[in-house]
């Protein structure tokens, strides 16, 4: 399984291996080499099928369910030697997935009843970002499908807001309306 993150405007994505992705997690130790950390709020597409090449037009019938989560973005020291990129995109434990899905079919409608809210210690950062329209998210998955295929199980994560600087002792929580969805310690 791998993770497709895409950036909140929409214009790169990247891999992330599935050694990245844990669904639940109270504490993220910074490693010794990572100067400081980032992250960005996404709501994530599951692929129910295999696609190549897929027409926008049928990109729709190759999600089922979607969900919320959390994308940690390293910052490495310069003691970090080689591909810089792909090690900051290859950090164990830093995509949150939560177990907790919704079909797609509630996706429209989802956003207006359950807003979604972004905390860093206790003060809201960010509340109902925009979310991509179903228009949207079938560009993107064709747009993906035409250079890369997707399994099922692939997960297609879209960032819901840039990067947000977080530091040591951090407690970041992410919300649906006054349920909490996930949260995490950076220490």
């Amino acid at each position: 399984m791998n993770i497709l993150t895409v950036s909140h405007d929409f214009s790169l994505f990247k891999f992330r291996p599935d050694s990245t992705m844990i669904r639940s997690q109270d504490r993220y130790y910074l490693p010794d080499f990572v100067d400081s950390v980032s992250f960005s709020p996404v709501v994530w597409f599951r692929c129910s099928r295999p696609g190549k090449s897929v027409e926008e037009r049928f990109a729709h019938r190759y999600v089922d369910s979607f969900g919320y989560g959390i994308l940690l973005f390293p910052e490495l020291s310069e003691s970090v030697q080689g591909e810089r990129d792909f090690i900051a995109s290859a950090l164990d434990f830093t995509s949150i997935i939560p177990l907790q899905t919704h079909p797609i079919s509630d996706y429209g409608a989802f956003p207006a009843y359950k807003p979604l809210k972004v905390t860093v210690n206790g003060h809201t950062l960010l509340t109902s970002p925009p979310h991509p329209t179903y228009d949207r998210l079938r560009e993107t998955i064709a747009g993906i499908t035409r250079f890369a295929a997707t399994r099922t199980g692939d997960l297609i994560a879209v960032e819901l807001s840039g990067h947000i600087a977080a530091g040591r002792e951090s407690k970041i929580d992410l919300w649906t309306g006054e349920e909490l969805l996930t949260g995490m310690l950076i220490l």
